[in-house]
């Protein structure tokens, strides 16, 4: 993708993909100075929003997207950070503490109402059809017993993917817009997806090179 022309104006993200935007600070630490990122999901982020923006893309966002950020996804999202092995060991300690987890969630909701000033990002009304929830709830119930649902279902324990992650399914179908995402509820079934018509396009970020 990075040197393919864009064939579109707007691009969908999804909670995760916000939040990893967001996830980016310097602090300091016993003195000493760290900067916090998302793995490389942050850089990755960055730099696709940034060729968005050398493009004339926006980025949307759904407002059921952004409630569920904030009553769901963010302080999970710290909470995995701050547990993952890697961060423990930059933090040079064998647990983050709760002050430590609070100025992290602080800063990212922070850069998350700054991010809602800029121009570029939009959030958009939506609340889909029934009838288009149940498209989407019937497609992934058609894919039980596939070798690869099963696989989907051993390690996130369930078939059917969340409210809102079916609600970006129907925006992008109902708009033609590629939903940027890494969540392996929705790229997993990238070309089931884009074949019967469910969404428009999916773009996943962990297959991102830059």
């Amino acid at each position: 993708m990075k040197n393919s022309p864009i064939p579109y104006s707007q691009a969908l993200y999804d909670a995760n993909c916000i939040i990893y935007y967001c996830f980016n600070m310097n602090l300091k630490f016993k003195g000493s100075p760290i900067t916090i990122q998302y793995t490389e999901f942050t850089i990755k982020i960055h730099n696709l929003t940034q060729k968005f923006l050398a493009s004339n893309v926006d980025i949307i966002a759904l407002n059921l997207i952004i409630d569920e950020i904030y009553k769901k996804t963010l302080a999970k999202i710290v909470d995995e950070y701050c547990d993952m092995p890697e961060t423990k060991r930059r933090f040079g300690v064998r647990h983050i503490n709760d002050k430590t987890r609070l100025f992290i969630l602080n800063n990212v909701e922070k850069k998350l109402k700054r991010l809602q000033e800029k121009f570029w990002f939009k959030i958009m009304n939506y609340a889909p059809e029934n009838s288009d929830i149940n498209n989407v709830k019937n497609f992934y119930k058609s894919l039980n017993g596939t070798a690869k649902m099963q696989q989907h279902v051993a390690k996130k324990g369930y078939s059917t993917p969340s409210y809102e992650d079916m609600a970006l399914l129907c925006y992008s179908c109902d708009n033609n817009l590629p939903i940027v995402t890494n969540d392996t509820d929705i790229t997993r079934f990238k070309p089931e997806l884009e074949s019967n018509g469910i969404c428009f396009d999916v773009i996943d970020l962990s297959k991102l090179s830059f």
